[in-house]
Order: C-alpha cells, then sequence, then structure tokens
C-alpha cells in the first residue's frame, strides 16, 4: 500500500436528504479536493455510536 501524501484530519459526517444521503465534511472535502489535484490521500477521524 502507498503512503498518502496528504492526511486530512477532521470530521466526516452522513449527510441526510430527502431521497438520498451522502458523505460530507471538511476532512472528506479537503480529500477529495487534493484527490483531484493528483494526490493520494488519507482521513484520520474517530466516529460515534450513532
Amino acid at each position: 500500500m502507498k503512503s498518502p501524501e496528504f492526511i486530512s484530519i477532521g470530521h466526516v459526517t452522513y449527510d441526510i436528504y430527502p431521497g438520498q444521503r451522502l458523505i460530507g465534511g471538511s476532512a472528506v472535502y479537503s480529500s477529495l479536493t487534493a484527490c483531484k489535484l493528483g494526490l493520494s490521500t488519507g482521513i484520520i477521524t474517530s466516529r460515534g455510536l450513532d
């Protein structure tokens, strides 16, 4: 496994809209941006019991 060139540390959310569910949050959006710029990415976060 290749080491990530960009690591995002932060929140990941689960957004629920009528008819769809999407992943979101600052860690996700910054990692997606870095990925679109050609970097390999990773995310460090925690999760709740919900």
